[in-house]
């Protein structure tokens, strides 16, 4: 496994198929799992389902109409990419990125440029690209990962990708997670559920220097028919914690030569993986998680699911080992004086702030369903169908 070699993701592009590739479902034990591990098993499907409120978790949340024009069109369900002390990262999908000043709302400038040229990216690599201590925002060129200034003044690094195979194309690590000046770790996707490795650790030449086996293997009836999965990685207090696939009912810390499992969620009542030749459609009989990050004293999390648990937020405490989500109805946490739809979170970072929106069409049916109170700014009362996105970000309380 070396440096820079020629990428096949032209050719890749012709024949992928994005599916929901099924991964097994997970516990504390086994060769992750040794004695003396701190293992906590979260109750996903045994979690009491009620009413959420924003007030429960959050201390402060903030609602913020991003400006809208032709140079910051935002469409559909926008990425979330990143968030800094004043500015917030929003994306068409894997295409262009815009900043915006989240006090304001006011647009800034676009960041970088999708094509083939030179310091243009081919694709943004979902919402786990954000480098905050160095203000880039990683994208996929091919065989690199360009890292692009969210400041706008350019290249800001520049990381070969690990070959891990011949076959992998452009699967088979999503984003690079900058460890410190000079190394990265990866999450490798487990694109035949044979994959021996679940994390490598990488120079900026591609080169891997460590690396963690994968005891989760299974057998796939059509390999390479696999899901496009980044690696998800935070700091704890002085731990690296990490998940990643599709169905994410693991946490793991990364350690010195292993991979500890610390949060075990229980998502389905029996193992996903002996379904893994099942369609999308199909994979809609399992519950999944999006996102989650661990707070004093919550693991927050949100979460996608079969008909009868849908779509939703929830959290574990830590301290009264107790999983609670929101209703299906809600669709989220529920503001107790009823100043805006449910909230469903896109990104979270490890300082304590999650960051999600409301799309024009949600708040202008919310106005039209509850009336306009007189606490809204002009501004919100304004909103057209075709205006950007509300922003909302919220802080835990500490």
């Amino acid at each position: 496994m070396s440096s820079c070699s020629k990428d096949p993701f032209m050719k890749c592009m012709g024949k992928f198929i994005l599916l929901l590739a099924v991964l097994p479902f997970v516990s504390c034990g086994g060769p992750n799992g040794e004695k003396g591990n701190a293992c906590v098993v979260v109750d996903f499907i045994g979690a009491q389902e009620r009413t959420v409120y924003m007030d429960e978790v959050f201390d402060s949340v903030e609602i913020v109409p991003l400006e809208t024009s032709s140079s910051c069109l935002l469409t559909g369900e926008p990425f979330v990419l990143a968030l800094t002390d004043s500015f917030v990262v929003l994306s068409n999908s894997t295409r262009e990125a815009f900043l915006f000043d989240w006090a304001s709302g006011r647009f800034v400038h676009r960041i970088g440029r999708q094509g083939n040229g030179p310091n243009e990216y081919f694709y943004l690599v979902f919402d786990a690209c954000f480098d905050r201590y160095h203000d880039v925002i990683y994208a996929n060129r091919g065989n690199k990962w360009i890292g692009l200034s969210i400041k706008g003044d350019g290249v800001g690094d520049l990381v070969c990708k690990p070959k891990m195979s011949e076959e992998e194309g452009f699967l088979g690590i999503i984003n690079p997670y900058r460890l410190n000046d000079s190394l990265y770790i990866g999450y490798v996707n487990n694109l035949t559920g044979d994959e021996k490795l679940k994390l490598v650790v990488f120079n900026r030449e591609g080169n891997v220097v460590q690396t963690y086996p994968n005891q989760l293997r299974y057998f796939m009836e059509r390999p390479f028919m696999a899901s496009f999965c980044p690696g998800y990685f935070y700091k704890y207090d002085t731990e690296l914690c990490f998940y990643g696939g599709v169905y994410k009912d693991t946490i793991y810390t990364v350690e010195r030569g292993r991979l500890s499992p610390k949060y075990a969620i229980t998502l389905n009542e029996k193992s996903p993986y002996k379904a893994l030749e099942a369609s999308e459609h199909e994979s809609k009989k399992f519950n999944y998680l999006v996102r989650m990050m661990e707070y004093e004293p919550y693991l927050l999390f949100s979460h996608f699911g079969r008909e009868e648990v849908g779509t939703g937020v929830g959290f574990y405490d830590k301290k009264k080992r107790k999983t609670v989500r929101s209703k299906k109805t809600d669709g989220g946490f529920v503001s107790r004086d009823g100043k805006g739809p449910s909230f469903f979170f896109r990104y979270m970072d490890d300082r304590g702030y999650v960051v999600g929106y409301w799309t024009a069409t949600q708040w202008i049916d919310f106005l039209e369903k509850h009336g306009q109170p007189e606490s809204f700014s002009e501004s919100l009362l304004n909103i057209k169908y075709d205006d950007n996105p509300i922003l909302v970000v919220a802080r835990v309380k500490k």
